[in-house]
């Protein structure tokens, strides 16, 4: 009996042996519902899953959809502003947000307005230069889309306002793309806004 006893011992050592080295699955944790060490490190470093379509880079990100005329182009530190012009140049649209597939935070409009209705614009006049914007307003708030230059400077951007807020102002990094100005307010029928405005 003892050396069948010794046996035993020797055949569960070497099985407890080959347990420990044995590669785990990542659902077989130690501990139920929590993963090892190991797996989640792997876990935060893995690339989130996609459905097959490549998420953009919002610095990579193009401005507007594939047909759209870009109006106004611009990239911050929220991600991307743009204005796009359909096909046929009878509507415009503001889409700001991040990595294209992504919802963007804010659409206006949200119909097919005509940009008559939906914008109004100004130009500005600096020394050496000058500049132009584009306004509508939002959800309570005030969006101002501008672009202008002056002497050692070039400016452009982004402001939204809300009442008794300070605004908050998105300045462009990087290329700008706009073609806000004085032929875009009359082909589009945009008209002149009185209250002006002041680049930050």
């Amino acid at each position: 009996m003892k050396p069948l006893a010794a046996a035993l011992s020797l055949l569960l050592l070497a099985a407890c042996t080959d347990a420990d080295r044995a590669p785990t699955s990542p659902g077989a944790a130690s501990d139920p519902g929590v993963a090892p060490a190991s797996d989640a490190r792997t876990t935060a470093a893995a690339p989130p899953a996609t459905t097959g379509d490549t998420v953009t880079a919002p610095e990579n990100a193009p401005f507007c959809p594939d047909g759209e005329t870009v109006v106004f182009g611009c990239r911050n530190s929220a991600g991307v502003d743009a204005l796009c012009g359909s096909p046929d140049g009878a509507r415009m649209t503001y889409r700001s947000g991040a990595a294209q597939g992504a919802a963007p935070p804010a659409v206006y409009p949200s119909d097919d307005t005509a940009p008559s209705q939906a914008f109004r614009g100004g130009t500005l006049m600096y020394s050496g230069g000058g500049g132009a914007f584009l306004r509508f307003d939002h959800q309570g708030q005030v969006h101002t889309l501008y672009t202008g230059i002056g002497r050692g400077w070039e400016k452009a951007g982004v402001v939204i306002a809300s009442a008794g807020d300070a605004p908050i102002e998105r300045s462009c990094d990087g290329d700008v793309v706009s073609q806000i100005g004085p032929a875009l307010f009359a082909r589009s029928g945009i008209p002149t806004d009185p209250a002006g405005f002041e680049i930050p």
